[in-house]
């Protein structure tokens, strides 16, 4: 996989907007929309929290079934990047969990 462009959000202090993120993501805002509405339906996943551990990483939503962490979403230029929870794999592996992006045509 080629490498992602950075977090759309670097430098930002402030939660980003659906206008932002609409902006940011371009024409993959409706994957973006659709993962988070069929995580919800299919899978009860219906808590969702945006977090920035700081500003050089940027902001990243987080998908979450009652405490634990499902999807990790962070938005790029035209693209997102999402990984899995750590733990919310079968067996509760911990390692480093894997990735998966979409990017704009």
């Amino acid at each position: 996989m080629s490498e992602l462009p950075p977090n759309a959000f670097i430098g930002r202090e402030e939660t980003p907007t659906d206008a932002d993120l609409a902006a940011a993501l371009g024409t993959t805002k409706p994957l973006w929309d659709r993962l988070i509405a069929e995580m919800a339906e299919r899978h009860g996943v219906a808590l969702q929290e945006w977090r920035s551990y700081s500003a050089k990483f940027g902001w990243a939503l987080r998908l979450k079934r009652g405490k634990r962490t499902i999807l990790w979403m962070a938005p790029c230029e035209g693209c997102c990047d999402v990984r899995p929870g750590r733990k919310s794999r079968p067996g509760g592996a911990s390692k480093r969990p894997s990735r998966a992006a979409w990017c704009g045509s």
